[in-house]
């Protein structure tokens, strides 16, 4: 069907049909005074608009059941934890759901431009599905470094601070406010204001910066949160836990990085050798004249394509998930 498509669309005759349509069209344009730019825009931004707000919909629903308890599927949740991480990277200001929305499209695209090319539904759907989720590992990777920056920086802060609370956490924080790093430095002055001059609770603002911050700083605003409320003398040396557990992080991490950095230089060396046969396959020998005049040549090249996309995106996905289970273990802990 889409071959036949493709050569009415390509033949001699079709361009007497399209001239007419395009004739017809750009006389009823012309006719009625439809303002094509002004109309397109407002369909591009009615069609935006609406995808934005069932996204703002579907999150108030899904914040919602997590604050009365009701328990999700695991992967559900690792996903939505995982694109929280890159929405909090970037400070975009878009949810879960729209970027999920975003995934859906580029993959209807994607098995819509791949079945005019290849003219299989089936390798379509296949090539389509490992390329939408290396997008994501893609996206996800990208943000990585931001978010390694941030938790360097709240770790460093941290170091800095915790053996000196002695008088409560806000005046520390504000006595030391110039040991922050640029990038979280206005987060925390905005506690300090919240403590200063408005009247909300000091549980509420330090969830609120635990927030910005990251998983590094959860025990810490756990320890504040108690200290603030129940201060005794001898807690504040409670903090030194949060100094070594740092300690302990930048070890685990130095660690992983050289893991993760062996396991990428294997994904690329498997990546290299799949491409390297599948071009000698195409072009060397008799396996080059089988290629050229078989049919199932668009397969197997397809599968390549297919097997190659997968090594990545599973590579990266194992990964992505690795460092979210640390995250997960550190706050447990």
């Amino acid at each position: 069907m889409i071959r036949e498509l493709k050569l009415f669309l390509f033949s001699r005759d079709i361009f007497p049909v399209l001239l007419a349509l395009l004739s017809l069209f750009l006389f009823t344009v012309k006719y009625w005074k439809i303002d094509l730019q002004n109309k397109s825009k407002e369909m591009g931004s009615r069609t935006f608009t609406k995808l934005l707000a069932w996204g703002v919909e579907n999150n108030r629903k899904r914040v919602q059941k997590e604050r009365i308890g009701l328990k999700q599927r695991k992967v559900v949740k690792l996903y939505q934890r995982i694109l929280g991480s890159v929405i909090e990277a970037y400070e975009i200001k878009i949810t879960v759901e729209n970027f999920t929305v975003f995934f859906i499209v580029l993959w209807f695209v994607l098995v819509a431009v791949l079945y005019w090319t290849i003219e299989n539904l089936l390798m379509a759907v296949l090539i389509a599905t490992p390329a939408v989720a290396a997008v994501f590992a893609a996206i996800v990777t990208s943000s990585k470094s931001r978010i390694k920056a941030r938790d360097t920086a709240v770790m460093d802060f941290l170091d800095i601070i915790c053996p000196l609370i002695g008088r409560g956490v806000t005046a520390t924080f504000e006595r030391n406010i110039a040991a922050a790093d640029p990038r979280i430095r206005g987060h925390i002055q905005t506690y300090i204001n919240q403590r200063k001059f408005s009247t909300i609770a000091v549980e509420r603002a330090m969830d609120e910066l635990a927030e910005k911050l990251g998983p590094r700083f959860h025990e810490f605003a756990r320890k504040a949160k108690n200290y603030e409320y129940n201060a005794r003398e001898g807690d504040a040396e409670a903090f030194m836990d949060v100094v070594e557990m740092n300690k302990l992080i930048r070890m685990f991490e130095v660690r992983s990085e050289a893991l993760f950095e062996r396991k990428n230089q294997d994904m690329l060396a498997r990546i290299l050798i799949i491409i390297l046969l599948a071009l000698y396959a195409n072009y060397v020998g008799v396996s080059a004249e089988f290629m050229q005049s078989s049919g199932i040549a668009h397969i197997i090249n397809s599968v390549v394509v297919c097997f190659c996309l997968v090594i990545f995106a599973g590579n990266q996905l194992v990964q992505i998930t690795a460092r979210v289970n640390d995250d997960e273990f550190t706050e447990e802990a």
